[in-house]
């Protein structure tokens, strides 16, 4: 495996994922009468002798490959929540058993970010505290075109709450999901699979439940069982970096809101040069551009949200001036104002936030924090 001379950060080119997990299971999901698998392999640079092979490894650019050929291919056979019922605790060694063995959300969320080059290859699952509320993102940078990253989202939302509905009581009232894409194929059988309320066009891939439900413990958890498979998992992440380079700078942004941050100061926090840091974006597809305005839209949406705040207050906070300012960056964003969005999410209901009455200590996770396995 090859990195950067100077910093080590994993690339979408790095082939460290096994071509039979998970792709198997979304292979599997080809109709019976279909055998045309050359077709969704095209252009991955994956042969159907590779899924066969334990010793064949492949990169995120080639999964994401084969999802953009499986979308063309089967995008009314539902895929993407079939797969997602099917794809955790799955067959990743100790990461699935730690998984498996979660006493409660926080602790699968640990393990998910800790382990999500293997669990949800190209995504990065942060995870944000505001309130009385916790926010899981589906934060895309591996450069994938839209389609993809919609049809990934809509895998791993689906994915977690079939873990959720295993483990709890009842969920209907304890999740909301936000959706960015409007499209039907993908955002109606997100509300059969997941049974709980769904926003389309939500301008973010989201779940948001209540601060405490973090802590609920779980039916089929074991602490014993998920603290032996999380050290055994953390030895295996060792030889992985532990950010990739869009990553590290998304957090970096993050860290630095609500101010706007140049590409001299990104450069000079990991010690590189403007145009290297451009260059390393580049070859993952992305631009500084896009992270910074990623990180002021999740920043606004939590704004809007949880805070009800105005759109003067809004760009107050992020020095953009005035609401007509914030508007406009807004629409950039997202392709609609914000008063669209409100009025998308009018009569929506946040989850309850009423505190459990279990005295079971929890494994809350801090907002925004990077793993610290491989620094």
């Amino acid at each position: 495996m090859t990195h950067h001379a100077r910093h080590k950060w994993l690339s979408r080119e790095d082939k460290y994922l096994s071509a039979g997990y998970p792709l198997a299971q979304l292979l599997d999901l080809i109709p019976a009468n279909d055998v045309a698998l050359h077709r969704v392999l095209r252009g991955s640079g994956i042969f159907p002798d590779d899924l066969m092979n334990p010793a064949c490894l492949i990169s995120v650019r080639q999964v994401h490959a084969v999802v953009r050929n499986m979308r063309a291919l089967y995008e009314r056979h539902e895929t993407a929540q079939r797969w997602g019922n099917r794809l955790w605790p799955g067959y990743s060694g100790a990461l699935s058993q730690a998984l498996a063995a979660s006493p409660d959300l926080g602790a699968f969320l640990k393990t998910l970010s800790l382990g999500r080059f293997f669990l949800c290859p190209g995504v990065s699952p942060v995870v944000r505290l505001n309130g009385d509320y916790g926010l899981l993102y589906w934060r895309h940078l591996s450069g994938s075109d839209r389609s993809v990253c919609d049809y990934l989202a809509a895998v791993f939302s689906t994915a977690l709450m079939a873990v959720l509905r295993e483990n709890c009581e009842d969920i209907t009232d304890r999740v909301l999901c936000l959706v960015r894409s409007r499209e039907r194929s993908l955002a109606d059988p997100l509300r059969v699979y997941l049974g709980c309320p769904v926003v389309t066009g939500a301008a973010a891939d989201a779940l948001i439940f209540p601060r405490w439900f973090l802590n609920q413990p779980w039916k089929n958890g074991s602490r014993r069982l998920f603290e032996s498979g999380l050290s055994q998992a953390v030895s295996r992440l060792n030889a992985l970096p532990a950010a990739t380079f869009p990553e590290a700078v998304a957090a970096f942004f993050d860290e630095q809101l609500p101010q706007s941050v140049s590409l001299q100061s990104v450069a000079g926090h990991f010690d590189l040069s403007p145009a290297s840091v451009k260059r390393y974006l580049r070859g993952e597809g992305l631009g500084l551009q896009d992270l910074q305005d990623a990180a002021r839209l999740r920043f606004s949406l939590e704004s809007m949200l949880i805070d009800e705040s105005s759109n003067e207050d809004i760009a107050r906070t992020l020095g953009m001036g005035d609401g007509t300012n914030f508007r406009r960056a807004f629409r950039r964003w997202t392709g609609q104002y914000p008063g669209e969005l409100r009025e998308r999410l009018r009569g929506v209901t946040l989850p309850r936030t009423e505190r459990s009455r279990s005295d079971h200590t929890g494994s809350e996770l801090l907002p925004g924090a990077l793993p610290e396995y491989g620094r």
